[in-house]
């Protein structure tokens, strides 16, 4: 597997608690997590306004459409994005083969496009769409994680793998397994040394490297 150094330009997370728009299946009993470091994140740990306005069932129409998707251009490839009408459910490369079925009247697909578009162009640092994951008590404890690392730090495998009481190894097949990257941001947990190794959308470890600069505000073409 090919790995690079980072530059060191982004700075390592500090594990603390917090708490997300985030629905979880199975629940854990793991106490949340809390956003460390930057003030701005730590005035907005309540929930988001978006999620706030959008969380009743009859805010959701989606004539047509099971499962809501949408397609949209980023700087790293066309991306599909699925609701289930109250929260994203998937985020995947077209490349990868993902269906889509655009479905204009999902207002949750609508903000998390637009946020994706914010947050390639610099002004989000944070994203509020609610999301929902099901996978393991182990995925679910890492994905969880990995929503509290604050953007332009990163955790290494082994940071996240004390988190939740298990091994590196398995820590990243359960990064790989993420079922909404950028949003949920597997890119920011990198080997030890801030090697960059194992991502699985877009180009690989290019794609990664690129969200890594994005965030330090090295951004570069790919």
């Amino acid at each position: 597997m090919a790995t690079a150094a980072r530059p060191g330009a982004l700075a390592r997370a500090t594990m603390v608690s917090s708490s997300e728009p985030t629905n979880l299946s199975p629940r854990t009993t793991r106490q949340p997590l809390q956003r460390a470091g930057d003030p701005v994140l730590r005035k907005n740990s309540t929930p988001a306004t978006v999620f706030q306005r959008l969380k009743s069932p009859r805010s959701f129409p989606n004539p047509g459409c099971d499962m809501g998707q949408r397609k949209i251009t980023t700087p790293v490839g066309a991306l599909s994005l699925s609701s289930n009408g109250r929260a994203i459910t998937r985020v995947a490369w077209i490349r990868d083969g993902a269906p889509t079925q655009d479905c204009p009247s999902d207002p949750i697909l609508d903000a998390a496009a637009r946020e994706i578009a914010q947050y390639f162009a610099g002004s989000l640092t944070r994203f509020t769409t609610p999301v929902h994951l099901e996978g393991s008590t182990l995925q679910l404890g890492v994905w969880k994680v990995m929503r509290a690392i604050p953007f332009g730090q990163v955790l290494t495998y082994g940071d996240v793998a004390r988190a939740v009481g298990s091994e590196p190894q398995a820590v990243g097949t359960a990064c790989g397994q993420n079922p909404i990257p950028v949003i949920v941001p597997c890119h920011r947990v990198v080997g030890a040394g801030g090697k960059l190794t194992g991502f699985s959308g877009g180009n690989g470890i290019e794609t990664k490297a690129f969200l890594l600069d994005l965030e330090s505000g090295q951004g570069r073409l790919l």
